[in-house]
C-alpha cells in the first residue's frame, strides 16, 4: 500500500481517486456543443465545450463527463428535453479535501426559478474516478442501464434527451441543493448503439462528387422551417459506387441546421414539378405535393453532432447511367428559436463517388405503411396509439439471394414515440433489428447494425409505430406534412436485389369504412363504377389500389370519398371501444402487400420491452422458444456498492502524469 500513497502525495494538488477498474471500453465519444449561457450569471470563463465519453456491456452503462469548469458539473436524462423529472448524474471534486463527489439526483422543477435536484434515496451511480487540472474537471462513474429506481430514467434503445449543466464553484454543501447553473445545453444521444468502425474508411480514388445542397436558402425568421428543394442528377457515364456521404454544413448557419434528408425519386417528375429552387416542404404547398409524393426512398440523413456515413468496405450506392438527369428531394429542418432572418444557406449532403467499384450494390429496402392519407387515422387525446405493418413473405420470397442489412432509419413526424422492426424467420421471432422506445423526430439516427444482419428470401418483417396525441384534440391523418404523420423503416442492404424492395402495408379502404363504422347507406350511394360480379367495396379497394398510377382515380378519391370519409371520422366521439376498434384493423389482414398481393400474416402480439421484467424479479412471458434468452432480474444480479462485479477486473491499478499540470486517470 506504500505505492500509492507515494504517488498521491506527488499529485500537486490535483485530486486522482479510483474507485475501480472497470471492464467497460469507453468507445464511444460526443461533444456536448450548443450551451446557453444564462444573462447576468457568471460563466466559467474557460474556453472548451463539454465532453462525455461512455460504453456500456449488456447490464451497465460506464461515462466519463469532462467539463470546462473547476465547480460542480451535471449530465441528466429527461423525459422531454426539460428539466423537470430528469435523471441526473452530479459530481464535482471538492475544493477543500479533494474528495472526488460523484451523486445521483432527480429534478423537481416547477418552473425555471423552483428547481430543486433532490439527492436520490437509491444511489446508482458509483464513483470509478475522478480528476481537476486548471481548466477541466472529469468524473467517471458506472450503473445499471436499468435500476428499477422510480427516480431512475433506464438508458434504453433509442435516442434520448439529455441536459447537461456546470457551475464554476463548488456546491455549498454535499447534501443541500447546488448553486444554479452557468452555463446549460441539451443534446439527444443514443448510448446503445455501437460506435462506427474505422475500417469502414474509404480507401478508393474519388473520380467524382454528387451534392445534394439547399441551394443558398434565405431564412424567413421562422422558428422551425422545413424546407425541400429538388435537385437534378449530373450525367454518369459509367457505373459508379457512392463510398462515404459527408454532411455540408454551411458555418453562416451552422446552429440552425437541425436535420438533412435525401431521398431518391421515381422518374418523370409531374410536368408541373418546380425545380428552380427551394420550396416548403408538406402537401400544404400544393403545387409540389405531386412531385414530393414520387420521392420516398431515403438516401440519406444527418442530424445535430453527426459524422460522415461509410458504406460497408464490400459494398457502396450504385449511381448508373439510368440515374443521369433524375432528381433528389432534399428535406432541411431548421430550428431558429431567436427567429433570426436574412441568412443564407447552402446545407445539405455530399456523396464520393468512385469508379473502383465494391463487390456489392447497396439497396434500400422500405418497409411501413403506404396510406399517407385520411385511411392513416390516429384518434385524438391519447397517450399511445399504435399501427402495425406487415412486409410479407410474399415479398421477401422473390430475393434471389440472402441479404446483408447493415443500417436502418426510422422515418415518422413529431407525433411519433417508439418505432420496433421485427423480424420473423417461419414461426420463429428473431432479435429485432430496431427497437427505439425514445423516437425523436427532431434528432433522427441510422441505427448501424456492426455486424450485418443476415436476412433470408422468405423472412419477414413487422413494423410496429406508436405515436402520442395528448395534446391534440383533432384526428391526425397520414400524410407528407410534419402535421400529418408517417411510418417507414428504410433498411440498407447487400447485394442489391433487382427488383424495387418496396414492402409495405396498403390498408384496404372497404376495412378502413367497417372500423370507423362508415354508414352502409352512404356506401351504397358512392357513385364508384362496379364491373361485373364485383361488390362495392371490391370495387372501391380495386380503385383505391390504382391511385398512385391513374390521375382520374386519385382526383375521384379527392373529391368524392375522402372528404365523406373524413367528415365522418371527424364526428366520431372516440371511446375506449371505438380506438380499439380501429387499431385492431391496423392489425389485421385489410391490406394488400406487394403492390396488389392480399396477405394472411399469423397473428402476434406487439412487442414487449422484456427489460421491463428485469424489475420486479418477473420472467418474460412464455414465447414458446427455448432460443429466447431470459434476462436475469435483480436478485440473481451479484452487487457491489450498485456494481456488477468483472472478473477481469480484479486488480486496480493508476498511473498520473506530471509536469503539464494535468493529471488524469487511465483505466
Amino acid at each position: 500500500m506504500a505505492r500509492p500513497r507515494v504517488l498521491a502525495a506527488l499529485l500537486l494538488g490535483c485530486a486522482c481517486v479510483v474507485n475501480q477498474v472497470t471492464a467497460i471500453d469507453l468507445s464511444h465519444r460526443h461533444t456536448l456543443s450548443g450551451m446557453h449561457s444564462m444573462t447576468g450569471m457568471e460563466t466559467s470563463g474557460v474556453a472548451g465545450e463539454p465532453e462525455i465519453r461512455w460504453g456500456t456491456n449488456t447490464t451497465h452503462i460506464e461515462v466519463e463527463l469532462a467539463y470546462p469548469t473547476l465547480g460542480w458539473l451535471a449530465l441528466g436524462i429527461s423525459p422531454n428535453g426539460g428539466m423537470d423529472q430528469s435523471d441526473v448524474l452530479f459530481g464535482y471534486v471538492d475544493d477543500a479535501t479533494r474528495e472526488v463527489i460523484v451523486q445521483d439526483r432527480y429534478i423537481v422543477a416547477t418552473d425555471m426559478s423552483r428547481v430543486n435536484p433532490k439527492l436520490d434515496s437509491q444511489q446508482d451511480w458509483a464513483m470509478v474516478s475522478g480528476s481537476q487540472n486548471k481548466s477541466h474537471t472529469t468524473i467517471r462513474a458506472v450503473r445499471k442501464l436499468r435500476t428499477c429506481d422510480p427516480e431512475d430514467r433506464p438508458f434504453g434503445t433509442g435516442t434520448l434527451k439529455m441536459i447537461y449543466s456546470y457551475n464554476p464553484n463548488d456546491p455549498p454543501t454535499k447534501e443541500g441543493r447546488p448553486q444554479k447553473h452557468t452555463e446549460r445545453g441539451s443534446a439527444a444521444i443514443n448510448f446503445l448503439q455501437p460506435p462506427s468502425k474505422s475500417d469502414n474508411q474509404a480507401t478508393e480514388p474519388i473520380v467524382q462528387w454528387v451534392n445534394a445542397t439547399i441551394g443558398d436558402y434565405i431564412l424567413n425568421g421562422d422558428k422551425t422551417e422545413y424546407i425541400c428543394r429538388l435537385i437534378k442528377l449530373p450525367n454518369f457515364p459509367q457505373k459508379l459506387h457512392a463510398i462515404t456521404t459527408y454532411p455540408v454544413i454551411d458555418p453562416r448557419t451552422e446552429e440552425f441546421v437541425h436535420h438533412i434528408v435525401v431521398f431518391t425519386c421515381m422518374n418523370p417528375l409531374p410536368a408541373t414539378a418546380d425545380t428552380s429552387g427551394p420550396f416548403e416542404c408538406g402537401e400544404k404547398n400544393n403545387g409540389q405535393a405531386k412531385a414530393m409524393s414520387m420521392c420516398s426512398t431515403m438516401v440519406g440523413l444527418w442530424t445535430v453532432g453527426g459524422q460522415p456515413s461509410h458504406y460497408p468496405p464490400e459494398a457502396g450506392l450504385p449511381f448508373t447511367q439510368d440515374l443521369s438527369g433524375t432528381y433528389f428531394l432534399i428535406q432541411m429542418h431548421y430550428n431558429n428559436p431567436l427567429g433570426k432572418k436574412g441568412l443564407s444557406d447552402n446545407s445539405g449532403l455530399a456523396y464520393s463517388l468512385t469508379d473502383k467499384l465494391r463487390k456489392y450494390d447497396v439497396g434500400t429496402l422500405a418497409t411501413g405503411i403506404v396510406n399517407v392519407d385520411p385511411i392513416f387515422t390516429i384518434p385524438p387525446n391519447l397517450d399511445e396509439f399504435r399501427m402495425t405493418a406487415q412486409c410479407s413473405d410474399k415479398c421477401t420470397s422473390s430475393l434471389p439471394t440472402p441479404i446483408n442489412i447493415f443500417g436502418v432509419n426510422i422515418h415518422m413526424h413529431t407525433r411519433g414515440r417508439v418505432a420496433v422492426g421485427r423480424h420473423f424467420r417461419g414461426n420463429k421471432e428473431l432479435e429485432p433489428f430496431v427497437n427505439n422506445r425514445n423516437y425523436d423526430f427532431n434528432y433522427q439516427t441510422t441505427a448501424d447494425f456492426t455486424p450485418s444482419r443476415t436476412f433470408l428470401p422468405g423472412d419477414r418483417i413487422v413494423t410496429e409505430c406508436t405515436f402520442t396525441t395528448k395534446t391534440d384534440d383533432k384526428i391526425i391523418y397520414g400524410g407528407e406534412n410534419t402535421d400529418n404523420e408517417m411510418c417507414f423503416l428504410f433498411f440498407y442492404y447487400y447485394p442489391k436485389s433487382p427488383r424495387q424492395m418496396f414492402c409495405i402495408t396498403d390498408y384496404t379502404v372497404s376495412g378502413y369504412m367497417q372500423a370507423v363504422g362508415f354508414p352502409y347507406s352512404k356506401i351504397m350511394a358512392l357513385k364508384v363504377e362496379k364491373k361485373d360480379s364485383e361488390t362495392v367495396f371490391e370495387a372501391l379497394d380495386r380503385l383505391y389500389e390504382k391511385r398512385h398510377r391513374d390521375v382520374k382515380i386519385q382526383q375521384f378519391l379527392s373529391e368524392e370519398i375522402f372528404p365523406q370519409l373524413q367528415a365522418h371520422t371527424d364526428g366520431i366521439n372516440w371511446t375506449a371501444s371505438s380506438v380499439r376498434k380501429i387499431e385492431d384493423f391496423y392489425r389485421s389482414s385489410h391490406y394488400k402487400t406487394c403492390g396488389s398481393t392480399p396477405d394472411s400474416p399469423p397473428f402476434i402480439e406487439p412487442l414487449t420491452d422484456w427489460s421491463d421484467y428485469q424489475c420486479g424479479g418477473l420472467r418474460p412471458p412464455n414465447t414458446g422458444d427455448d432460443d429466447v434468452p431470459v434476462l436475469p432480474t435483480t436478485s440473481q444480479q451479484q452487487t457491489t456498492n450498485g456494481v456488477t462485479p468483472r472478473d477481469h477486473a480484479a486488480q486496480s491499478f493508476f498511473f498520473a502524469l506530471l509536469g503539464l499540470g494535468i493529471c488524469q486517470v487511465f483505466l
